[in-house]
């Protein structure tokens, strides 16, 4: 087993819950759900940068979230490169990976900024 590193990354219940419905369907772990978005988000980019990143909702609960030594790196490097702080990658990769990956999310950005807002960077 690869070393692990703990993060606490604030998000709506509703996306908390349909990430695990997510692992659960494809017989994974969360953990391995969360690294693989990461990885999904980093190869997205492609070394070029985002300028969309998604602010965590008022609303949100910080969840404690287990994410490999490695991974979590890669997470920090991207960070770095957008001048973004750490969990908005992890919050944008998550909510982007599951929105990407199934059809039917209960979580939208909402116009209101409920849900979630755009934060431009460049």
């Amino acid at each position: 087993m690869q070393p692990t590193e703990m993060r606490q990354v604030k998000m709506a219940e509703s996306l908390h819950g349909d990430l695990k419905q997510l692992a659960r369907r494809r017989s994974i772990l969360l953990r391995e759900l969360y690294d693989e978005a990461i990885r999904w988000f980093a190869a997205l980019r492609n070394g070029r940068g985002y300028d969309q990143y998604l602010i965590s909702p008022r609303e949100g609960v910080y969840k404690s979230m287990w994410i490999t030594t490695g991974v979590a790196e890669v997470a920090t490097d991207i960070a770095a490169q957008d001048g973004v702080p750490q969990n908005r990658v992890i919050y944008t990769s998550l909510f982007l990976f599951f929105q990407d990956h199934c059809e039917a999310s209960s979580v939208v950005v909402a116009p209101n900024g409920r849900e979630n807002t755009v934060d431009r960077i460049r």
